[in-house]
């Protein structure tokens, strides 16, 4: 029996075999040896990362299982990553970039050919290709 099928059974110490415990009629269910109802199990189970096949996985909690009132369980679709999928996100990406750049280089060479537009004003001031006056090259040469 692998541990992933066992799960928390296996993390129990001190615990008689949990076939004994499947088998003897005479454990309780509160019975501190009924290791098959994780009754020694810590209150968490770190059961690790499982790579799961392509399909479909349905789970449940036994522990906190109330039948009628309270069910907790879960249902997982695994689905095969798709390389074409991943190859059209990327064209996207690049795409979107490059209609970033080459707007943004058409927005400052408009603002450099209409320099008096409200609107181009703000970006003359960061648009390295902008017309300077001759007080502003003076200071420019005077950064450098």
């Amino acid at each position: 029996v692998s541990t992933q099928s066992t799960g928390a059974l296996s993390s129990q110490k001190d615990c008689k075999n949990s076939s004994y415990a499947l088998t003897n009629s005479s454990l309780t269910p509160d019975d501190p040896d009924n290791c098959a109802l994780l009754n020694k199990a810590d209150a968490y189970f770190d059961g690790g990362i499982y790579q799961l096949k392509e399909g479909s996985y349905v789970f449940i909690n036994s522990r906190n299982h109330v039948f009628g009132s309270v069910s907790q369980m879960g249902y997982i679709e695994v689905h095969p990553v798709s390389t074409v999928n991943f190859v059209l996100i990327m064209i996207y990406v690049f795409v979107g970039l490059f209609a970033f750049i080459l707007l943004t280089f058409l927005m400052f060479l408009w603002a450099r050919y209409h320099p008096s537009n409200a609107l181009a004003k703000p970006l003359n001031k960061v648009n390295p290709w902008a017309p300077r006056t001759g007080a502003e090259e003076g200071a420019m040469y005077l950064m450098e």
